[in-house]
């Protein structure tokens, strides 16, 4: 029964992450980080899963190298987070994330190589230490991963929660990566734990099949998110494409400009009342890369996309509220303003306002005033 079930995160793992990468439309860059986390997962599965198939040398040189997938874990899930969020992601520095894995790729063939010959337990103790380096280095790795994510979410929270739907469903895409970075991180320590007490080596079959349902658990959440809360996996982030598209800074001079063409748009064209204005559209409006857009407002307003955009749809939302003469009601002005909806709107004009737009509207009516239904 437990190897169907983990044969079925195999296959559903390589579907679901061979479709993300043949995507052509939407965030490919995020469809990639995620397709090549759901491949690795389901690899680190299948290789397990094939000892008794392969010959013996072979096997223990695979799964050598499988311990290697948690230094790219961490890289892939900062760079998924990244392209949730539509944070600028300069790929000449994201690249370097990778050298971890690369020199771990290394250490974990020569130690693969070395266990061929040892046969009996318990293992040699030159090879044990190095057994025990590598997974320190794994918790290491996976920690700062998890230290940098949870603290760039409590400051990104504030924003993206004042956002429209789409901003929260990909916050809660970004949580499941970091809650997926903190599993991994578990999974490493609790190893390396079994593996000093030698408990490893007394129970290897049943405690490798623990955390392979672990590792499956969480490519089931992954199709469960992907069927049911699609990311806009979606929201479109241009890559780079010449000279013109790098991804090096702006310039004070080149900020000032696109500050003011965008303030344009906004107070001038009234941008923010689309109901589904993206990142993207903005980017194409100023013909910028939509990471500089985001860097703009990042550097400059220390907002992120959707909280710019809020604070014009809220002003304009407080005018209506205040006028005694209009007669709109809440849900109405909140789609007039470019909500898709009077959740959203009332979650967003309270962060803002400290007030609900009920208690903004009573405060500014006289009493002869009469209000629309709610």
């Amino acid at each position: 029964m437990w190897l169907t079930l983990l044969y079925f995160s195999i296959l559903q793992g390589l579907f679901l992450g061979t479709t993300l990468l043949m995507r052509r439309t939407g965030n490919r860059l995020g469809n990639r980080f995620l397709a090549s986390l759901l491949l690795l997962l389901s690899l680190h599965i299948g290789i397990f899963l094939a000892e008794g198939i392969l010959p013996k040398s072979l096997t223990i040189i695979a799964i050598s190298l499988v311990q290697t997938f948690p230094f790219l874990y961490g890289p892939l899930i900062l760079g998924f987070v990244y392209t949730a969020s539509a944070t600028a992601l300069p790929a000449s520095r994201f690249a370097k994330h990778f050298i971890a894995g690369g020199f771990a790729l290394i250490v974990a063939a020569v130690i693969g190589w070395q266990l061929q010959s040892a046969t009996n337990y318990p293992i040699p103790a030159t090879l044990q230490t190095m057994l025990y380096l590598f997974f320190a280095l794994q918790f290491l790795h996976l920690f700062g991963y998890a230290i940098y994510l949870s603290r760039w979410l409590r400051k990104a929270l504030p924003t993206l929660s004042a956002g429209d739907e789409s901003s929260h469903t990909s916050l809660a895409w970004i949580r499941l990566g970091i809650l997926g970075l903190k599993v991994f991180l578990g999974i490493v320590v609790l190893y390396f734990m079994l593996l000093v007490s030698g408990w490893y080596y007394l129970y290897n079959q049943q405690i490798t099949i623990f955390f392979l349902f672990i590792i499956s658990s969480f490519i089931h959440v992954i199709a469960f998110r992907i069927i049911n809360y699609p990311l806009d996996i979606h929201r479109p982030i241009p890559e780079s494409k010449g000279p013109s598209y790098s991804y090096s800074s702006l310039s004070d001079d080149d900020m000032a400009y696109h500050a003011a063409r965008l303030e344009g748009l906004m107070t001038g064209d009234k941008l923010y009342r689309e109901n589904d204005l993206k990142l993207q559209d903005v980017a194409t409006r100023l013909e910028i890369p939509a990471y500089w857009v985001s860097q703009l407002l990042g550097e400059k307003y220390e907002l992120n996309f959707f909280g710019f955009v809020n604070q014009y749809r809220i002003a304009e939302a407080q005018k209506m509220l205040s006028d005694n003469q209009c007669q709109e009601t809440i849900l109405g002005i909140a789609f007039a303003v470019g909500f898709n909806s009077k959740t959203a709107f009332n979650r967003a004009f309270k962060r803002n306002t400290g007030q609900t737009p009920s208690e903004f509207r009573k405060r500014f009516s006289q009493k002869n005033s009469t209000l629309p239904e709610e």
